[in-house]
C-alpha cells in the first residue's frame, strides 16, 4: 500500500492564495481608477435611489460643491457640479423619489444652498456669478469688450457689438 499523506495542496495554502488574489485585484482596480467609479456609483445611488437622501446631507454636499465651483473660477462655473448635480429627496415620504418633483438643485428649496462668485475684472468692474448663470450659454459674465475697450458689465447688453470675454480682460 502506498502512503498518500502529504500529497496535494493544503487548505491553508488555498485560502492564502485566494486572499492574495483578491488583494491583487483590489490594488489593480484602485490604481486604474476602477474603485473610484465603483464607489461613485454607490454614492450617486444614495443621492437619487429609492429612498433619496436627507436635506442636511444634500446641504453639506452643496457647500462642498460651492467651494469647488468658486475655486474653479469663472471659466469653470457653468460646468461645475454645483450647477448640474441634483439630489433626490423623498418629500412625500413614500420611500420613492419622483424624478420630476423630488429632485433638487443646490439652490432650490428645500436645500437652499446659494453660492456666489464675485470678482473684480482688470478694469475695476465687479462681476458676480451665481446659480442664475448655471446652464446659460455664456456661463458667468466676464468683461464687456467693445473694440478692445472695457465697459461696465451691467451695460454690456445695451452696447451694440459688445462681447463677453471670460478671461476678464480685453485684447
Amino acid at each position: 500500500m502506498v502512503n498518500k499523506k502529504g500529497q496535494g495542496i493544503s487548505i491553508s495554502f488555498i485560502v492564502v492564495a485566494a486572499i492574495a488574489a483578491l488583494v491583487l485585484v483590489l490594488v489593480i482596480a484602485f490604481a486604474t481608477g476602477g474603485l473610484g467609479k465603483f464607489f461613485s456609483s454607490i454614492f450617486q445611488a444614495g443621492e437619487g435611489g429609492q429612498g433619496g437622501i436627507e436635506v442636511s446631507t444634500a446641504q453639506a454636499r452643496c457647500k462642498e460643491l460651492c467651494t469647488a465651483a468658486v475655486n474653479g473660477g469663472y471659466g469653470a462655473w457653468n460646468d461645475s457640479n454645483y450647477c448640474w448635480d441634483q439630489f433626490g429627496i423623498d418629500m412625500s415620504g413614500d420611500g420613492v423619489i419622483n424624478s420630476t418633483t423630488e429632485r433638487f438643485n443646490c439652490w432650490e428649496a428645500p436645500i437652499s444652498e446659494r453660492c456666489t462668485l464675485t470678482k473684480t475684472d482688470a478694469y475695476g468692474y465687479g462681476i458676480t456669478c451665481n446659480h442664475d448663470n448655471c446652464g446659460t450659454p455664456n456661463g458667468c459674465p466676464g468683461t464687456c469688450c467693445v473694440g478692445g475697450v472695457a465697459y461696465n458689465p451691467r451695460d454690456c447688453e445695451a452696447i451694440a457689438g459688445a462681447k463677453w470675454k471670460q478671461d476678464v480682460s480685453c485684447p
